[in-house]
């Protein structure tokens, strides 16, 4: 009985000394933190003044519209057909077959 509680006893010592030393090992490799100063940059506003810029841009275009009054444009023609009517497939189309059973 003494020799199984000496034994326990040295299981539990060798799991200390594996975690502390564990411990040391990822805090070692881990190197040291970076200050908090370090972690947040703040940007200069560049993706805002790039956006803001972009935007001068566009409304800067102007659309000449007497295009739509011109004569060339009136004389187009709409030669589209018509898409006959279909027949709608399943309203589910994952549900089973119709006559079919589930199979077991």
């Amino acid at each position: 009985m003494m020799m199984s509680r000496k034994i326990n006893l040295l299981k539990v010592a060798a799991a200390v000394i594996v975690v502390v030393v564990g411990f040391f090992i990822y805090s070692y490799f881990k190197g040291p933190s970076a200050p908090e100063e370090a972690l947040l940059t703040v940007e200069g506003g560049g993706v805002g003044q790039e956006f803001t810029a972009f935007l001068a841009d566009l409304q800067a275009i102007k659309f000449d519209q007497s295009f739509f009054n011109d004569d060339l444009f009136r004389g187009f023609r709409d030669f589209s057909v018509p898409i006959a009517e279909q027949p709608v497939g399943r309203p589910n189309p994952f549900a089973p077959l119709p006559g079919r059973g589930k199979s077991k």
